[in-house]
């Protein structure tokens, strides 16, 4: 392996510590890798891409991201300029992840990216966590001296962050796979190691709090089953162990059980409250209903926009009693860009969908399993989450979605060569 290779690959290793680390470094680890790229690989060794249908379409939606901005400058929506330049800023900003996109297709289409190393880093970060959230318990702090800031809550190395079971859930199946790229003589070892760290993921990601977060988890060992029925008794196996974990703490744990109860009680709750219609005591929201607000004010600054939205991350202008996205994907796609930008997500997905169906067979790749799930769960429209827009949630989505598409292509290539030869 060149230098060259060696540089990249050192850079995406670190790509889930910088998660840990914080906004910053995730966006100086892509800066990084960005610059790294362009002068290590690009002149030498990389190939010219060809866009397919999803690189079209992605390309489509920066660019209708800077026509809604244009637009509303126009028609002269923007109360005042700072407000223009706040959401332009978050436009031009936002374009580190189109470049990013690309980069990574180009290296992976090139067969310059070493999973194992990627597979390895995601890990060690996840186990890393773990292991810090349960110093954290039993300790009452963790390896850094942080206190949590709530016993129903566990944070972990990410201090006044509580994300850390998110972050578990987002990177733990590359650990659960890395076992694959490991030459272990016996398979059962394999699952013997699989079962010991996902009991210790269990624990942390309870103990975490992130209630979404833990049921994202769980459902995605079902996403598993569909994809490879081959872990099928070892998935169970899983199901199990988890399940009897989460019984245990719900059982002897006062504030796990008081988390869990409020979790269930508030999705019962926000389901009667749309379900009877109940009015609003104020315009800040529902006393007693949690989301409703973010949830209402995503409604309400809809209905101003519903075609294009509002701008890139204008939510927070046009909701100004809101929290700074409504806590949905989808319903913070709609506010900021409209019916028309959430149709053309929608078009992404589906295509990339419809596509992965097409190459079900070579889809049931291990090394490809873990990122169709994981996007997946990510973009999982019945879940409560962070901005779409936001750096953490951003790297991770297209991150995600470079591998995907690029194995697709791959796979499609692949599928057309079989076809060749048979005839």
């Amino acid at each position: 392996m060149n230098y060259k290779i060696l540089t990249i690959n050192f850079i995406i290793f670190f790509f889930p510590f910088s998660f840990i680390a914080g906004n910053l470094f995730t966006n100086l680890n892509i800066v990084i890798l960005i610059i790294s790229t362009l002068f290590l690989i690009f002149k030498d060794e990389l190939k010219k891409i060809k866009l397919n249908i999803v690189d079209k379409i992605i390309i489509l939606f920066f660019i209708y991201i800077f026509l809604v901005l244009a637009l509303h400058y126009f028609n002269k929506s923007y109360q005042n300029y700072d407000d223009f330049f706040f959401i332009l800023k978050k436009s031009l900003m936002y374009l580190r992840y189109l470049i990013l996109y690309f980069l990574l297709r180009i290296l992976i289409l090139n067969n310059l990216i070493k999973y194992n190393w990627f597979f390895m880093s995601c890990g060690i970060a996840v186990l890393f966590t773990s292991l810090d959230i349960l110093l954290q318990f039993f300790n009452g702090k963790d390896i850094f001296g942080i206190v949590p800031l709530s016993p129903r809550k566990l944070s972990g190395p990410f201090g006044s962050e509580l994300i850390a079971g998110g972050f578990i859930q987002r990177f733990y199946l590359f650990i659960f796979f890395l076992s694959f790229f490991i030459n272990l003589k016996s398979l059962n070892y394999k699952y013997f190691i699989s079962i010991i760290l996902i009991s210790v993921f269990t624990f942390a990601i309870i103990l975490s709090g992130n209630r979404m977060s833990f049921l994202m988890y769980f459902f995605s060992f079902f996403l598993i089953l569909i994809l490879n029925k081959k872990f099928k008794k070892y998935i169970l196996i899983f199901l199990t162990a988890i399940i009897f974990i989460f019984v245990i703490m719900y059982n002897n744990n006062n504030f796990i059980k008081k988390n869990y109860d409020n979790f269930f009680n508030s999705i019962k709750t926000i389901i009667i409250y749309y379900y009877t219609k109940n009015e609003r005591v104020d315009n800040t929201g529902f006393v007693g209903v949690p989301y409703t607000v973010e949830f209402d004010g995503f409604y309400k600054t809809w209905k101003e926009n519903k075609i294009i939205g509002g701008g890139l991350r204008s939510y927070r202008i046009n909701c100004p009693y809101c929290n700074a996205h409504p806590h949905n994907y989808y319903f913070e796609i709609l506010t900021d860009l409209g019916l028309l930008g959430l149709a053309i997500i929608l078009t992404i997905l589906i295509v990339t969908l419809y596509k992965i169906k097409n190459l079900f067979h070579f889809i049931k790749k291990t090394t490809t399993i873990p990122f169709v799930i994981l996007l997946f769960v990510e973009l999982f429209p019945l879940k409560t989450s962070g901005s779409f827009f936001s750096t953490n949630n951003a790297t991770y989505i297209f991150f995600l979605m470079a591998f995907i598409i690029s194995f697709i292509e791959m796979m499609e290539k692949k599928a057309d060569k079989s076809i060749s030869i048979k005839k």
